[in-house]
């Protein structure tokens, strides 16, 4: 049986309205953030699942509602393989001065020796982003350690229509 947000969801995948970045940092020293920033258009953003991985202990995820500059383009694409290009494409590499995080949650490894993994799931974790907006993505990396940093977040247009 299918529930209602994912019947309704389905519908903006079938529209082309959908979209998954990903993005990936190599040696993020300890103690260090990798930034991913995003300004997410008159539509604004909706963030419907995410998923992050580490080669190290532990990683904070924070987010931001600052400017950022620079950064290149993240892998995104059409969850709709057929559907349009995405309007808005998130920056990786952006520099920002973070202050204060609006959210922030901390995972790390189950047991010493293995990597830290967190997956935050749409039917409880969507957060609906504002207009206009430039937001970042602070992935700190809690290790010792160099680590590996990876992000896999699936989101859509918020106010966008749908074609009828």
């Amino acid at each position: 049986m299918t529930s209602a947000v994912n019947s309704v969801e389905d519908e903006y995948i079938n529209a082309g309205l959908t979209f998954n970045t990903q993005a990936a940092f190599v040696g993020v020293a300890a103690g260090t953030e990798a930034l991913i920033g995003v300004v997410t258009g008159a539509d604004g953003m909706t963030v419907l699942g995410q998923g992050y991985n580490s080669t190290g202990v532990g990683v904070t995820v924070s987010l931001y509602e600052i400017a950022f500059s620079g950064g290149t383009d993240t892998r995104t694409v059409n969850r709709n393989l057929g559907g349009p290009a995405p309007t808005m494409i998130p920056k990786q590499g952006v520099t920002a001065t973070p202050v204060t995080a609006i959210i922030q949650t901390t995972f790390t490894a189950i047991a010493a020796g293995q990597q830290a993994q967190l997956a935050l799931v749409q039917d409880f974790q969507r957060l609906v982003l504002k207009p206009n907006t430039s937001y970042v993505i602070g992935l700190k990396n809690n290790d010792a350690g160099v680590a590996t940093i990876s992000s896999s977040i699936t989101w859509r247009r918020t106010r966008a229509a749908f074609p009828k």
